[in-house]
């Protein structure tokens, strides 16, 4: 038997979902991808959280901004949870971009966005998203198979199978999330339901979130070409080992001092 408040918990979440979703599908087939850009944000106030780009100090910045939005290639994440996600599509300011989706996330994706920006989680898209770079365009997927992982990063063979595709000089711009950060916004979002509920049933002034402190959460970023994944993985030929040092070279990227 389901609770009030599990009912509750599902009411709320499809009052919200309407009220950040509700034209998103007209809005992106007009304005494309930075359509969600202040859905995103609305979606991050309403809770009080807030993504800490860590490289956004940096003199380099804007530039590593500039090629993430103009070369061709590939774009990957580790996946600690559910706020990764909004989290880099807030940095995308171009319209060529398609994600991998797994096919309960397609289906959903789909009803929001429509197909132009999506494909599923398939080995049989492989030559379409290649053809797709190939002809300037950018790619996103997460290597560890679309699944909210926590803090354990483990690459599946797909992502090789798409770098073997990609020219040496094709983009390779990687995200990676805290999952420390994640894990306790995750374990904080039932305590802040009231406040969303107060803002979306009544007024988004009366949102009690923003009296509490804002939850935030490290997102560091990297540009690097697919010459140096290829090359990280170059001394095996059996894939499973190959992806396993792929794993490692992310590893090193981000959670080595």
């Amino acid at each position: 038997m389901i609770t009030m408040s599990e009912k509750f918990g599902v009411h709320l979440r499809d009052k919200v979902d309407k009220e950040l979703f509700g034209d998103i599908q007209r809005d992106v087939s007009t304005e494309g991808m930075p359509a969600l850009h202040h859905r995103v944000d609305k979606y991050f106030d309403l809770w009080n959280i807030a993504p800490v780009y860590v490289r956004s100090g940096e003199k380099d910045f804007l530039e590593l901004r500039k090629r993430l939005n103009a070369d061709a290639g590939i774009i990957i994440s580790n996946h600690p949870g559910y706020v990764d996600v909004p989290a880099i599509l807030r940095c995308i300011d171009r319209n060529d971009i398609k994600i991998m989706v797994d096919r309960d996330g397609y289906e959903t994706l789909r009803a929001l966005i429509g197909e132009t920006y999506i494909v599923p989680a398939d080995a049989n898209v492989l030559s379409e998203v290649a053809s797709h770079i190939a002809n300037g365009g950018v790619f996103l997927i997460f290597p560890t198979g679309g699944e909210s992982a926590g803090s354990k990063i483990d690459f599946k063979p797909g992502f090789t199978k798409l770098l073997e595709t990609l020219k040496p000089n094709d983009m390779v711009y990687s995200f990676h999330m805290d999952s420390g950060d994640v894990a306790s916004i995750e374990s904080a979002y039932a305590g802040r339901s009231l406040g969303v509920a107060s803002a979306v049933y009544l007024n988004p002034a009366l949102n009690s979130n923003r009296l509490r402190e804002t939850k935030s959460f490290a997102v560091n970023e990297n540009y690097s070409t697919a010459r140096e994944w290829q090359q990280a993985c170059s001394k095996e030929t059996v894939l499973r080992k190959k992806t396993a040092l792929l794993t490692e070279h992310f590893k090193r990227l981000y959670l080595t001092n």
